[in-house]
């Protein structure tokens, strides 16, 4: 295989990632971070979510549909039930990124 195909593999599998695979992917990439999806040099469980898909919340891609393209259940984050229990679980809970994956695994996500 060369590279072009490896790099068409890897777009089409991160296409089809679930939310929790997302989640892990993004967590390894760095720390975790409360109160926005990056703030100081980390990450929280969807931001860490957007960086495995290669998006950053400063990215227009973001606002423009590439998000919901990737996870439509998050349609619009901090809106949705599902997005808004993130958060909660995140910032509020302070619960790891890993735990919050474990918990939307566990839904089928």
């Amino acid at each position: 295989m060369d590279m072009n195909e490896v790099s068409k593999f890897e777009q089409a599998k991160v296409g089809t990632l679930k939310l929790s695979e997302a989640i892990r992917i993004g967590a390894r990439l760095r720390p975790q971070a409360f109160g926005g999806w990056f703030v100081d040099g980390g990450s929280c469980a969807i931001g860490a979510a957007l960086e495995a898909v290669g998006l950053r919340d400063d990215d227009m891609d973001v606002r423009g549909g590439v998000l919901m393209e990737h996870f439509p259940q998050l349609a619009n984050p901090g809106y949705t039930p599902l997005a808004r229990e993130i958060i909660r679980l995140n910032d509020g809970k302070k619960m790891s990124r890993e735990s919050i994956a474990d918990w939307l695994e566990w839904q089928g996500l």
